[in-house]
């Protein structure tokens, strides 16, 4: 029964084994180790992950003017704002808005002065910052009401930089903070004022003419004009923090700003003392750089998003949550209470409450570093082991390096069938067990099975075509087997069979499975013929009689061309007499003859060989033996012919032998007497005796046993190599007693420990349980500054493991004061620099001097440029400006171009060239758009210049208030211009449309039935965006319809082809088809020659043959319909 069910078992897995084409192995064990698991216990440590999408904080502040000073004009007028937009503002102390003049200065008639108190604002590195200004602008000058009413206009009222401004010829935004929108009033209505650009397009403040709306009280008074400051409406400019602040150490910027005003007429007169004002304002603008938070919250959502926590400790993941929640919930607002600010005795000091924020950022963010720095160092892998079945056995987590704990393995079990034949197996872990945890990894418990019994396979293999691929199969002999193995072909090049590709022929390329012999011919990878590799071999120069040339040679084949054939040098040899030859015993003798022109030779005279003419030399001697004599051998150099000399006789007496030594027979060889001839050292054997197999000569090499192989004593002959082993000793394996730590342990993990084996030089590594080494921190201590909180530093010694704590707050700044004097370019100012050197800022600024340059003009010649420099009489510096082109050298007719078209020297040359191209007439180049539309020709006749033959112009479709006109393309042309008027002497013509080239008709509308209109033509080139006239058309006139005038349908020639000798005349009879109506006759049949230098016409159609040749004569009606008579000259 056991046996029957091992019979079918073995089929079955012999028909799973052929249909799925994959070895397989029938088990039947199982692990026994109970399953246990922590995987439930680590998974509920973990806290619920924040969320992954962070809204970043805006800056809340109540912005406000209601509970700020009151605003009074200088005439008395008081008045105040209630509401000022805003965004992203921290801190707003309105009770200080009115109080604090932030520029109050005087120049002239102007008198300028901004309103804003010391604000936080905040920054998230993305969304703009929006802060409320209120300024006003009043002329101060009241005996000169008319000051601002002449036209003058305040060209810009800017904040700036103090270090931009001494560097800059005009003043620039700030690089912090700019003016981004001025908004002001005309009447009740808002009004937003131009910016005022510089030449390269950067802003720097606002333009706006002061209107005589702003009259505060009464004509003549004093008029104050207000930007930013709405008296009816609720409005106010804006202060802009943008993309390009930058921030130092502290994590805030603190600002205090410049403002520039001019009222001047020229606005590129700022930096003079008229009407300009520059002061520097008394309240210091604060911007947070909340961006680190942003920044940080943004990447820990999205981190968030594909955070998979069981890849990392329960541990540091919920340090990592906690720190991306302390930063979710970080909130600027809260260092800055809102209702500060209101009255004068609730106001903290502001520097502080930024400082603590700050401060605050750099922690949270520090922390959030620190903890996702940890959780990437807190790997920790899942290990599981399934047995045979597939069962779980084990399922647990281990931290990154921790040990890992195996299972129990099952016992061996018997395998009825495999591809390798029939086995008892054991059982191993699949993948080999790593010592400690570096990964996931799922061990399988499978079976290790060495051969036992292998399969009786027969010689042949049976062969198959599946899948499009060759395959052989073969099935097991043994009864209680059957296995079918199974396997595609792999095919290798059939060297006997295949052929190398040659130059004409492609490879035959034969493969042949290297298992079962199985063939075929594949034409798809075979090489293709390679064709002929032609390399000159030689180079034949031409004679007499002979062509000369190059001779090629295939380096494949052999095969060979002529190339590069010279003729034979014409005429015959001019042979000269060079050398007699004379006759040897190989050769024959000859007169060489030379040819003077080709260097051939012949032969003449020839004189048969003389077989008597040796050239013999000594060229080896034979000594005499008891049985031959000696003699020398004399051979000929040219011949090889030989003839012995000097004979000596044989040793009388004949051999004398005498007995030598005995040779005894081996393993391998016969033995034999050796006998030598005293007189003549000749040798011979006798005795000779049969190889004797048993006499060996074995030497003997003992081979110690080692921890894994036998010991035994190896036994060789030396004579014939044959060789046996015995005198077996067993293995003694290896031991390992000393181990000794590598030193590796880390901070976090645990390090190996080696042992040598005692006996061998094998080694054995495991892990040294409780080796890690722990960290071992250093502190490094920064202060607090006047800006930013201090902190410590602990950096591990071994690992440069970090982490930050021990935070202090900031100390706040102590100054000194340097005063710096104005220059031309730069205006005064006093540094207050702080003693512990950490901050620095500038105020009390005084306007720069301003440079008074005199000008110097240097005139361009025809060779250099023209410039003015600009020297400054009070710094020199100077510089060059206003330069003029060079002066071209024109031609007369370059200068004619110049003229008309009124163009540019250089212009006028590209222009000039183009007309030379193109054939263009000084006649045609003349007909400009000016020329075209001023007073018509006398006679309204012609222009000049136009030319049927190369713009043939025509009406076509004539309704009652249109009309159509086509013509020709013209070579080169980039558009047309048409022309049109009404008919008349004194009618002039307007560009009625301009087109491309690719257009060649032109439909005239609205126009007046029965009534006669007149058009031109003209093809035009652009050159630098000037149009240049290549051809004109001849005037044409055609009438709308609805009148008592017709046109012409066509025209009715007498001949279409003339020959005329030259000198003699032909009259050509020409007329009008007209259609239904008369012609109101404007001009007559016109006649036009191609070429006037083959053939002329007059204007009664007579036509004059100049020279031999064929031209044209175009006949024409006055509306562009014309027939061509084509005339040879004889």
């Amino acid at each position: 029964m056991k046996e029957t069910f091992k019979k079918l078992f073995a089929c079955l897995m012999a028909l799973i084994m052929v249909m799925t084409v994959t070895p397989f192995t029938a088990v039947t064990a199982s692990a026994a180790e109970a399953k246990s698991s922590n995987i439930a216990e680590t998974e509920a440590k973990y806290k619920k992950a924040p969320s992954t999408t962070f809204t970043a904080k805006k800056g809340m502040s109540e912005v406000s003017w209601l509970n700020s000073s009151e605003v009074t004009t200088t005439e008395g007028t008081t008045y105040k704002q209630s509401f000022a937009p805003s965004s992203n503002v921290l801190y707003w102390p309105s009770a200080y808005v009115g109080t604090t003049t932030n520029l109050d200065g005087s120049a002239n008639r102007l008198n300028f002065k901004m309103f804003y108190p010391s604000a936080v604002l905040l920054w998230d590195g993305k969304t703009d910052v929006y802060m409320p200004i209120m300024a006003l602008a009043q002329n101060t000058l009241k005996s000169n009401p008319l000051a601002f009413d002449s036209g003058r206009t305040i060209f810009y009222a800017a904040p700036y930089d103090l270090e931009r401004l001494n560097a800059a010829t005009s003043p620039a935004h700030s690089t912090d903070f700019y003016a981004d929108e001025w908004r002001g009033v005309t009447g009740s209505k808002n009004e937003n004022f131009t910016l005022t650009r510089y030449s390269d397009g950067s802003t720097f403040g606002f333009a706006a003419e002061v209107l005589t709306s702003f009259i505060f009280k009464g004509e003549g008074a004093g008029k104050c004009y207000n930007f930013g400051l709405s008296m009816e409406n609720d409005a106010a400019s804006f202060l802009h923090v943008d993309s390009g602040i930058t921030f130092d150490s502290n994590g805030y910027l603190a600002k205090k700003l410049y403002w520039t005003t001019n009222s001047y007429s020229d606005p590129e007169q700022f930096n003079t003392s008229k009407d300009n004002n520059s002061w520097q304002s008394s309240s210091t603008i604060y911007v947070v750089n909340y961006e680190p938070v942003a920044n940080a919250a943004n990447e820990a959502a999205e981190y968030l998003k594909t955070l998979v926590q069981t890849d990392y400790t329960p541990e540091a993941v919920n340090a990592y949550y906690d720190a991306v929640q302390a930063l979710y919930d970080f909130d600027p607002n809260t260092y800055f209470d809102q209702n500060d600010g209101k009255s004068a005795t609730d106001v903290e000091d502001i520097a502080v409450r930024v400082g603590k924020c700050t401060t605050e950022i750099t922690k949270r963010v520090d922390n959030y570093n620190v903890a996702k720095k940890n959780l990437e160092n807190s790997k920790q892998y899942r290990i599981s082991f399934r047995d045979v079945n597939g069962n779980l056995v084990a399922d647990h987590y281990y931290k990154a390096g921790e040990t890992i704990i195996q299972p129990k393995l099952d016992s061996d079990k018997f395998i009825n069938t495999d591809p390798e034949g029939h086995y008892t197996a054991s059982y191993k872990w699949q993948p080999a067990i790593s010592a400690t945890a570096t990964a996931d990894v799922s061990y399988v418990e499978k079976a290790v099975i060495p051969v036992k019994t292998p399969h009786a396979y027969p010689a042949n293999y049976t062969h198959v075509y599946q899948d499009g691929k060759y395959a052989h199969t073969r099935k097991c002999a043994l009864s209680d087997c059957g296995y079918i193995d199974w396997a595609y072909c792999t095919f290798v090049k059939d060297e006997e069979k295949s052929k190398d590709a040659t130059c004409t022929t492609d490879e035959i390329l034969v493969k042949k499975c290297s298992v079962c012999g199985q063939s075929y011919t594949d034409n798809v990878n075979n090489k293709k013929k390679l064709n002929h590799d032609m390399q000159l071999v030689k180079t034949v120069a031409p004679t007499c009689a002979d062509e000369g040339y190059d001779l090629y040679k295939c380096t494949r084949c052999d095969v060979t061309e002529k190339r590069n054939i010279v003729p034979a040098i014409s005429g015959s040899h001019d042979w000269q007499f060079t050398k007699t030859v004379a006759p040897t015993c190989n050769e024959k003798g000859y007169d060489l003859y030379t040819c003077k022109k080709c260097k051939s030779t012949k032969k003449e005279n020839i004189q048969p060989i003389n077989p008597s003419n040796h050239k013999f030399i000594k060229t080896n001697t034979v000594p005499p033996t008891c049985t031959t004599g000696g003699y020398d051998v004399y051979t000929c150099e040219r011949c090889g012919k030989t003839e012995h000399r000097n004979e000596v006789p044989a040793i009388a007496g004949g051999h004398t032998y005498q007995f030598t030594k005995t040779v005894a027979p081996t393993c391998t060889e016969q033995g034999y007497d050796i006998y030598t001839c005293s007189k003549c050292g000749n040798t011979e054997k006798r005795n000779v005796k049969p190889i004797d197999s048993s006499n060996h000569n074995y030497t003997v090499t003992v081979v110690a046993p080692t921890c894994t192989e036998k010991g035994y004593t190896k036994h060789t002959c030396s004579r014939c190599g044959d060789t046996y082993n015995d005198n077996y000793i067993n293995a003694s394996g290896h031991s390992f007693t000393n181990y000794v730590l590598d030193g590796n342990a880390t901070c976090t993990q645990d390090g190996t420990m080696t042992a040598k084996c005692d006996k061998c030089n094998e080694t054995n590594t495991i892990t040294a349980p409780g080796s890690k080494l722990g960290h071992d921190y250093a502190q490094t201590v920064t202060p607090a500054t006047c800006v930013s909180g201090g902190y410590t530093t602990y950096v591990c010694t071994r690992c440069n493991d970090t982490y930050v704590g021990n935070y202090v707050d900031a100390i706040g700044h102590s100054y000194n004061n340097v005063v710096t004097p104005p220059t031309c370019t730069a205006g005064g100012y006093t540094t207050h620099t702080c003693v512990r050197g950490d901050s620095t800022f500038v105020d009390s600024q005084t306007s720069p001097l301003g440079h008074s340059y005199t000008a110097t003009v240097v005139a361009a010649t025809t060779t250099s440029q023209g410039y003015t420099v600009y020297t400054c009489t009070r710094c020199g510096v100077n510089y060059v400006s206003d330069y003029t082109p060079v002066l071209p050298t024109l031609t007369p007719n370059e200068n004619k171009i110049a003229k008309e078209y009124g163009v540019d020297a250089k212009t006028a040359q590209e222009i000039n060239y183009i007309f030379i191209t193109n054939n263009v007439s000084s006649d045609t180049a003349s007909l400009t758009e000016s020329k075209m539309t001023a007073k018509p020709p006398k006679g309204d006749g012609d222009y000049k210049g136009s030319n049927f033959g190369l713009l043939r112009a025509q009406t076509t479709k004539l309704k009652k208030n249109s009309v159509t006109v086509k013509w020709n393309k013209v070579k080169n042309a980039d558009g047309y211009i048409v022309y049109g008027a009404k008919c008349g002497a004194k009618s002039k013509y307007k560009v009625l449309k301009v087109v491309s080239s690719k257009t060649t008709s032109y439909t005239h509308k609205k126009l007046k039935k029965g009534t006669y209109y007149k058009y031109n033509i003209v093809a035009f080139k652009y050159v630098n965006g000037v149009k240049v006239t290549l051809a004109a058309s001849k005037k044409i006139h055609a009438t709308t319809l609805g009148g008592k005038y017709g046109v012409a349908k066509a025209v009715k020639l007498n001949k279409s082809k003339v020959k005329i000798k030259k000198g003699k005349t032909f009259k050509i009879k020409a007329s009008e088809i007209k259609k239904d109506k008369k012609i109101k006759r404007h001009r007559a049949i016109c006649y036009e020659s191609s070429n006037t230098k083959i053939a002329t016409v007059n204007s009664k159609g007579k036509i004059k043959a100049k020279k031999k040749g064929k031209c044209t004569i175009y006949v024409y009606a006055q509306n562009g319909v014309y027939k061509t008579v084509k005339v040879t000259v004889k």
